[in-house]
Formats: C-alpha cells, sequence, structure tokens
C-alpha cells in the first residue's frame, strides 16, 4: 500500500537536544537509515511521520496517510511527543554528570531523549527481553516485524513496516509465532494480543495503566510491565531492574545484590527507568561479562563502532 503526503512543519530543538543519538537507540533500518526517521503515529488510520534534521536545530515533520486526514495539528503534537523535543532533562542531568557509573558518558551521550512507541510495540520489546541478550531479543523483534507486519510506500519508491497488529498475532497459530525464534515469549504476546484485542488492555487508557495492570497477563512480570510503561508513556520512576543491571549496581555501588533496586531508586529517584536506559546504551548493552570488565576498566561510554552491534548501531545491521 501507498500513503501520501498530507502536510509538513518545521520545528525547533532546544540546545541540548540530539536527534542523532534520540532517533538512532534501539532503532531499525525501516525507521532510521542515518538521517531520516520513521514513526508509525496511528497503526490504523495507517498516520506515518518523516522526520529529518533540516538546518541547525530545526527539525522538517512530514504526515503520510492513505486518505485525506483532519486536525493534522493532534498528529503533530503526537510527532513531538514520540521525540521528547520538550523534555526537561535538567535535574537528570545533575544527577548524570556526577554518578560514579554513568558520568563518563555525560558528555557523550548527552541530548539524547527516549523516543516514546505505543503500549502494544513496547510489550513486545519488553517480552522479547525476558531472559535473553540485547541481540537475542532485536533479533526477535526483528523477525516479529519482518515476517507479520505490515509493509507501506512512503514515496520513491521507500518502504516501511508497520508492526504487527493484536488482531493479526490473535489470528495466527502459536506455530506461526515461534517462526520468530519466540520460544515459550510466542505464549506471552498471543496473550497480550487477545488483552488488547478484548479491549482489557488499550493504547488510549495508557496513563491510567501501572504495573500491576500489565503483570496480570500470564507471562508479564515486573520487569516486562516497567519496562513497556517507560518505553510508552516515560514512567522513569519505575526501576526496570533485571539481573544484568543488578549485577552491575551491586558491583559498582559496593551493595549487596538484593539491594540493587533499593540502591538504584535511593540515587536516581523520579529517573530511574531514564538511568537503567542509559546504561545500557553507554555499556553498548553487552553481555555481563563483558560489561563488568568494561566497568573495570573504566570503559563506561558508548564505543559508536560501525562494525560492532550496539543500541546506537542495530539500524544499520537489520
Amino acid at each position: 500500500m501507498k500513503l501520501h503526503r498530507i502536510t509538513s512543519r518545521i520545528i525547533n530543538l532546544p540546545e541540548d537536544y540530539s536527534f542523532k543519538l534520540t532517533a538512532s537507540a534501539y532503532n531499525f533500518s525501516w525507521y532510521f537509515n542515518g538521517s531520516e526517521l520513521i514513526i508509525p503515529i496511528d497503526y490504523e488510520e495507517l498516520i506515518i511521520a518523516s522526520i529529518r534534521e533540516v538546518d541547525l536545530r530545526k527539525l522538517k515533520i512530514t504526515l503520510f496517510s492513505k486518505r485525506k486526514v483532519n486536525h493534522t495539528e493532534t498528529f503533530f503534537e503526537e510527532v513531538e511527543d514520540a521525540l521528547g523535543v520538550n523534555e526537561n532533562l535538567k535535574l537528570f542531568y545533575d544527577l548524570w554528570m556526577r554518578d560514579p557509573l554513568l558520568s563518563q558518558s555525560y558528555k557523550s551521550l548527552k541530548g539524547f531523549h527516549l523516543r516514546k512507541t505505543k503500549l502494544w510495540n513496547a510489550l513486545l520489546i519488553g517480552i522479547c527481553q525476558q531472559n535473553a541478550s540485547f541481540r537475542q531479543g532485536w533479533n526477535m523483534l526483528t523477525l516479529i516485524h519482518k515476517k507479520l507486519g505490515f509493509r507501506v510506500e512512503i514515496e520513491d519508491g521507500k518502504t516501511t513496516i508497520i508492526p504487527p497488529s493484536p488482531e493479526k498475532i490473535v489470528n495466527i497459530s502459536i506455530n506461526e509465532l515461534k517462526k520468530c525464534k519466540l520460544g515459550y515469549r510466542a505464549e506471552t504476546i498471543k496473550r497480550c494480543a487477545e488483552a488488547f484485542y478484548s479491549n482489557t488492555l488499550s493504547e488510549e487508557k495508557l496513563q491510567k495503566y501501572d504495573e500491576k495492570d500489565l503483570t496480570s497477563i500470564k507471562g508479564i512480570g515486573k520487569y516486562t510491565a516497567r519496562l513497556a510503561l517507560i518505553l510508552s508513556d516515560r514512567r522513569y520512576e519505575l526501576p526496570p531492574i533485571d539481573r544484568w543491571l543488578a549485577k552491575i549496581i551491586s558491583e559498582v555501588y559496593n551493595v549487596p545484590l538484593g539491594k540493587a533496586e533499593e540502591e538504584w531508586v535511593s540515587r536516581w529517584g523520579r529517573w530511574c527507568g531514564l538511568a537503567a536506559f542509559i546504561t545500557t546504551l553507554a555499556l553498548d548493552a553487552e553481555p555481563l561479562t563483558q560489561a563488568l570488565k568494561r566497568i573495570q576498566e573504566g570503559k563506561i561510554t558508548p564505543t559508536f563502532n560501525e562494525n560492532k552491534i550496539t543500541p546506537l548501531t542495530l539500524w544499520k545491521f537489520t
């Protein structure tokens, strides 16, 4: 299906905003190519936003859709919200530049803002990361998008992928899902899809949900629920502590493993979720053994190695 250009707008960026860092982190080639970022805004109506940096501190946002769209102001606001261009991180920066673990990454990562995504997509990300390394988890998500997603053409033959809808997942077999190398996670994704399909979960009710609403679905634990709420609604106060981060906290701050979450909350407060996300960027989401070695060697900043798959280079390899 081909989408048509609707309208465009130029917006100004604040001085502490990095479009490149924001666009590249944990992204796919069908959403970012090094200069243009694509964000699906409305999966059902097929409204897509294309974002480019057109001048110093200016972005051009272009909307595409399959039909004429009224009230485009709302969609531009959604794009700005997804990009976090109006997000004030000054208080986070004050903590970041002084932290024993993350201060080294401050100069190279300052300006990064977390891109928001739909709750459904955030849950797919969280489920794929269950008991998986960065590369394993994002390989599963890559297969979900490529095998089950919906391809659309934006312009000049350029295509992007809309993630599979909950309805599509409900209507395919578990075996079809398992072709995405999901293993036991296929059952959890199926149950999440059924929750959306039955309106037990809804994108419109996102701000009313807490982690208990998500953990009520079998297979969704505390970590997955918190990660999903951070990615979909920037609930930075939630600490997404998995075994990887818990061990790092224990080693760096010299606290027992069982006190890792308490220590993280005491240090980061309302910024727990963002600090956890930054940690994965700073350490290239390395497996735990390599991450701890890098910490011991004082290499706690992204390598920006174009020949290595990291959260900031993923888009070059998918």
